[in-house]
């Protein structure tokens, strides 16, 4: 059974650094890149599309890494960050997404009006590329636990802990 959820804690772990290190950095400046051959509005319409569908399959994995993370690792800090991970993706998802969503369709990149609404957008992408950073590092530090095999950290802690109560 261990067996399984180290499995299922690589296959998570590599799916989500894949997502992540995939969506922003390759997959959304190219559809923002085609505004020269479709409408800058349309295109940034499909990026935001785009992302929510990135978002979705996030949400999968970070679960799936959530669940087996801390039978795989040994130590229920992969548990908490693949709980952590699920967090933030659903934050973006949930929350960030549809807000960046309607101010993008409220306002014409053509001819950056309204100006407030530029600002507004511009934070919110800020923010979202903020939030996948830091599911980044959690799916990285998660990552890290598989490879380290969790045992060692484990042991440090309870040896931690140990030399806490003695002396």
């Amino acid at each position: 059974m261990l067996r399984i959820h180290r499995t299922l804690a690589h296959l998570a772990v590599a799916l989500g650094l894949g997502g992540v290190a995939l969506a922003h950095p390759v997959v959304l400046p190219a559809l923002e890149a085609a505004s020269g051959l479709i409408d800058a509005n349309l295109a940034k319409a499909l990026a935001v599309a785009v992302h929510q569908r990135i978002d979705d399959g996030l949400l999968v994995v970070s679960a799936l890494a959530a669940a087996s993370m801390g039978r795989a690792s040994g130590t229920r800090l992969g548990t908490t960050l693949g709980l952590l991970a699920l967090i933030c993706v659903a934050a973006e998802r949930f929350w960030l997404l549809p807000q960046l969503s309607q101010t993008w369709s409220q306002l014409d990149l053509t001819v950056g009006r309204p100006l407030h609404l530029v600002d507004v957008a511009q934070t919110l992408e800020r923010v979202s590329l903020g939030i996948s950073a830091a599911v980044a590092t959690l799916f990285g530090a998660m990552a890290w636990l598989l490879a380290s095999g969790g045992d060692r950290l484990g042991h440090a802690a309870s040896r931690a802990c140990g030399a806490a109560d003695h002396g």
